[in-house]
């Protein structure tokens, strides 16, 4: 469904509807219902995302790092970027892929290790540069100064990249926001009917009271959908595999590794899971 068909469907559930100009059944686009709808609408599909462990939600971030910076890069500096809003966690493999920026490939892995494993060499071996043998990323509130921005996820080689490279790995991933009438979701078509309910949820919880007949119905409906959802997801999408290192983590576990950037060599390996 796109964004118009969402919105249409919960106003139909919710009672809120009105004659286009041609004639047409259509959401209706008074104020303050249009905006109360629309919100709803962002707040259902967060609650979706949220109430399970999707297997949509990991998906694969690409980008690339280089000598002079790309737009990603933090103040110019090639060995920190800034990664998009959309990426909610750290790599979810222990390890990220490499290769020429040409699509040449033949380069190992590079290990995710802990950030202060990477600013420590940064720091000591400032001037150095070539193909990254190492990664981190963490949280920073420091990135977008200011009290109407939010801070997010560095993403830090070392070293600093000596030519054009392109790094890949698979991390969590929120949901796009829905901006224009004709978007649809990043989300299988199979969940669209279950984000309409869970909006019509977040609808009636700021319009109805808790133990109004019509809030309860859809808290109820909300709860079958999800249950509906949850069991399409498990049945059909399998977990995300991974490659080479499909015995070392899984899409709910994480290996994190401390390696010795002096030669390479794992000091200790603990796995983490969310």
């Amino acid at each position: 469904m796109t964004l118009a068909d969402i919105r249409l469907r919960v106003a139909m559930r919710a009672q809120k509807i009105m004659q286009d100009a041609t004639g047409a059944m259509a959401a209706d686009t008074t104020e303050p219902v249009a905006s109360q709808i629309d919100q709803a609408i962002r707040d259902g599909i967060d609650s979706f995302w949220s109430d399970h462990d999707w297997s949509f939600a990991s998906q694969f971030v690409q980008f690339d790092i280089d000598p002079d910076g790309t737009a990603m890069s933090i103040d110019g500096d090639a060995g920190r970027y800034l990664l998009p809003d959309l990426v909610r966690s750290q790599p979810l493999n222990p390890r990220v892929f490499i290769r020429g920026s040409d699509g040449g490939g033949g380069m190992p892995p590079i290990p995710v290790v802990s950030m202060d494993q990477v600013v420590e060499r940064q720091f000591l071996e400032p001037d150095t540069s070539g193909v990254p043998i190492a990664c981190a990323v963490e949280w920073s509130s420091t990135l977008r100064p200011g009290m109407s921005q939010r801070g997010g996820l560095e993403f830090r080689v070392f070293p600093d990249p000596g030519d054009r490279y392109t790094v890949s790995f698979r991390a969590l991933v929120g949901a796009v926001p829905l901006v224009q009438e004709t978007q649809r979701g990043n989300w299988p078509a199979a969940h669209d009917l279950s984000i309409v309910a869970f909006a019509v949820r977040e609808l009636f919880r700021h319009d109805q009271k808790a133990d109004s007949p019509a809030r309860k119905v859809a808290e109820a409906e909300a709860a079958e959908a999800l249950a509906r959802s949850t069991r399409h997801d498990n049945e059909f999408y399998k977990a995300a595999t991974l490659g080479s290192m499909a015995d070392q983590a899984t899409t709910r576990g994480r290996v994190v590794e401390f390696v010795d950037l002096t030669n390479g060599n794992t000091i200790l390996s603990v796995t983490t899971f969310s």
